[in-house]
């Protein structure tokens, strides 16, 4: 899209605001970099032999120079650099840690696999940088856990050599790798490990380090992450990322390697699971609010395209006359219940006492005040939720009539656990924590699926949180047991919040 298209669909008031937001990112980031202290460096007891291998993708003495110049000034001395170069050129460097090869196959990477002597490899792109502590911080983490990965954040350089568009990473995600290359060049790996995963094969082109990351990763979840930017992307290879046909040929290909019940969705390029057509238990608290609810299970029933559930209302003390409207509701269903206790608001009992009731093998809770929007949200989300490693599923939720974002996904700050990017407009948003499947340390309640037998592992919803946390008190007992908890971000719906129970932040009763 051009820029008068942009123009043309989204207005001037557009452009102006992301440049705004963009200037106002890129300030934050220029304090963050002033405010870099080295590293507190420190004996170590054990000192792994690091392997870099600097590959040109179009041989430019300069790029190697700079990529030189920065290994040679780490802080970290134990390291052998290797310089995978065309057969015509030569490099001189008085440094006997820096050794010069001419691969003899295309298969450039597995050559300087076998060149290499270290512990760990580390690939680098001429052009890109590394921060002067960057081996000793990696060092300093197997000192203090095993691990066969270890990557960093990142950032970019501009043609001026300026630091700028900074990638803070999560810590190791598996379904938010599988979504993307979220894990850049800044990593090394175990070299014996990365040795087994067999011919690194360049015919993939801009995917080949995706498919190395992929192979690599089907081999061990030992992966442990630095989270400081040591990994400078040189301007030149900026680009450098595989495209949406060369990521699905990588995923259909691991997806083949481990013989996963699945495929690789060509609209989103997200990983969809099989479903098994599953029972799936719907269980929506509810409580004087037929019309909504009346709203949310035509959904359930007309919009959705998975049929195989059963829907249980728990209501804790309608009226008479509601009552009899909620009972009128689900009289038509077959595989309806309506479970009416008449107590003070408690989400997390009402939850529970859904659950007990249950009879599938997958429970999804569902406020009423969800109205469905896309078909296919439940398949996606029943396929995640069946994934041995998977906890606590959700969906992308947006404010109603509209793309300002409600919930994708929670992480947890000094303050405490916040929505991310709740209330942004979805066009303004570049990360992929809002576009791709992305393993987060907490999904809302709202929309929240999970298999039966991890509920009960974890001892379901905490009663003594009746109003809030709750939510977030299950994903992290799901955490904590070792599952991820996914947000699909391939799925959505519309939530009216607080639409049942007005707000509780400004009732000091609910709060």
């Amino acid at each position: 899209m051009n820029l008068s298209e942009v123009i043309k669909k989204r207005g001037v008031s557009f452009l102006v605001h992301k440049a705004m937001l963009y200037r106002s990112q890129e300030h934050i980031y220029e304090k963050y970099i002033k405010n870099e202290r080295p590293a507190d460096i420190r004996k170590l007891k054990y000192n792994p032999l690091i392997s870099l291998a600097i590959f040109p993708l179009k041989y430019d003495k300069e790029s190697v120079d700079v990529s030189v110049s920065s290994v040679l000034e780490q802080s970290y001395k134990n390291f052998e650099l290797l310089l995978m170069l065309p057969d015509s050129e030569k490099y001189s460097c008085p440094d006997k840690r820096v050794k010069t090869f001419h691969p003899k196959t295309e298969n450039i990477y597995n050559d300087a696999l076998m060149s290499a002597k270290g512990d760990y490899v580390m690939i680098i792109l001429a052009g890109d940088t590394i921060s002067k502590d960057a081996l000793y911080y990696f060092a300093e983490r197997l000192n203090s856990i095993s691990a066969d990965m270890v990557y960093s954040d990142e950032d970019r350089l501009s043609a001026e050599g300026q630091r700028t568009n900074p990638d803070f990473k999560p810590d190791w995600s598996p379904d938010t790798l599988l979504s993307y290359m979220y894990i850049g060049r800044g990593c090394i790996f175990n070299r014996h490990l990365l040795s087994k995963i067999g011919i690194i094969s360049t015919v993939l082109g801009k995917a080949t380090y995706y498919d190395t990351l992929l192979r690599f990763t089907e081999l061990t979840d030992k992966i442990e992450h630095v989270p400081l930017p040591l990994y400078h992307i040189g301007a030149n290879n900026a680009d450098h990322v595989p495209n949406d046909e060369e990521m699905r040929m990588v995923k259909q290909m691991h997806i083949d390697r481990l013989k996963m019940a699945a495929r690789v969705d060509r609209k989103t390029n997200s990983i969809v699971y099989d479903n098994n057509n599953e029972l799936v238990s719907i269980i929506i608290p509810s409580k004087d609010n037929p019309k909504m609810l009346e709203s949310c299970i035509n959904g359930l029933l007309e919009k959705t395209d998975y049929s195989n559930i059963e829907i249980i209302v728990v209501d804790n003390g309608s009226t008479n006359d509601n009552r009899a409207l909620y009972s009128s509701i689900l009289s038509f269903m077959d595989n309806a219940k309506y479970i009416y206790k008449d107590m003070a608001f408690n989400f997390s009992s009402m939850c529970n006492i859904g659950a007990a009731a249950a009879s599938g093998k997958y429970l999804l809770f569902l406020n009423d005040d969800i109205e469905i929007r896309e078909v296919s949200w439940l398949k996606r989300m029943l396929g995640q939720a069946r994934q041995k490693n998977t906890g606590a599923v959700s969906a992308k939720l947006y404010y109603p009539a509209s793309k300002r974002i409600q919930h994708c996904g929670i992480i947890n700050i000094k303050n405490g656990p916040v929505l991310t990017f709740m209330g942004a407009d979805e066009a303004v948003i570049k990360s992929f924590r809002a576009k791709r499947v992305y393993n987060c340390l907490a999904v809302t309640g709202a929309c929240l699926m999970i298999s039966k037998d991890k509920f009960y592992a974890v001892r379901g919803f905490d009663e003594r949180l009746p109003v809030s946390y709750n939510d977030i008190d299950l994903c992290f007992k799901l955490h904590e047991a070792g599952y991820y908890n996914v947000v699909r971000n391939d799925a959505f719906l519309w939530h009216h919040e607080s639409a049942s129970r007005g707000n509780d932040m400004i009732s000091k009763v609910k709060l």
